[in-house]
């Protein structure tokens, strides 16, 4: 009888100890499993950021590209026509040559009122591409791009201080606030954390003298 019920206790205790190696083992699974999922989750998110910053980066350089592009534009066909003009103008005299000045100017003004309203449409295009940029990266809009009747007071954009400094960065309630860079009229220069309009969080600052 003592055999017998050695013999059940021991396989009482063998099957036992295989129940716990298995949950063991099932455990140690479904833990690998959580974090091989955790890591892909974390992987595409950090992909995802990269490509949102560089169609951010992308987008700024094509609208800087085309501001470039348009005042070259305007300054080489404004120099054209005045030499056109003046030409003109040496060659008559008289009256001939104040009316002909006078018709040269006006369409001079034209020319002018017409590339200024192309560097305009340009400009529109560019706040809009910002804003657009903006958007995708759930960042404020630019000051200048917010549509009618929104307020100017949650926005990023650039503001110059009486005392000569200049401030770049997002704007809330009115004041300096989130992300920006402050500049200094004698060079230094303050990069980070604003809230409620005074250097705050983390950040850094360069002295005139280029110490950091």
């Amino acid at each position: 009888v003592d055999s017998k019920q050695v013999e059940r206790e021991a396989r009482e205790k063998a099957a036992a100890e295989q129940k716990a190696q298995a949950e063991k083992a099932a455990a140690e699974q479904r833990a690998a499993a959580e974090k091989a999922a955790q890591e892909a989750k974390l992987a595409e998110e950090q992909a995802a950021a990269q490509e949102q910053e560089a169609n951010a980066k992308k987008a700024t350089e094509k609208a800087q590209a085309d501001k470039s592009a348009a005042e070259k534009t305007a300054k080489t066909t404004e120099k054209a026509m005045q030499e056109k003009v003046a030409v003109e103008i040496a060659r008559l005299s008289g009256f001939a040559a104040e009316k002909l000045a006078a018709e040269r100017a006006a369409a001079a003004k034209a020319d002018a009122d017409r590339l200024a309203a192309e560097k305009a449409a340009a400009e529109t295009a560019r706040q809009a591409q910002q804003a657009a940029v903006a958007i995708a990266q759930g960042r404020p809009l630019p000051c200048s791009s917010l549509p009618s009747g929104a307020t100017w007071t949650n926005c990023f954009g650039e503001i110059s201080v009486s005392d000569g400094g200049k401030y770049a960065g997002e704007f809330r309630d009115g004041k300096y606030g989130g992300q920006g860079t402050f500049s200094f009229a004698g060079g230094a220069r303050y990069v980070g954390a604003f809230r409620d309009g005074k250097f705050s969080g983390q950040g850094s600052y360069t002295l005139t003298s280029g110490a950091k």
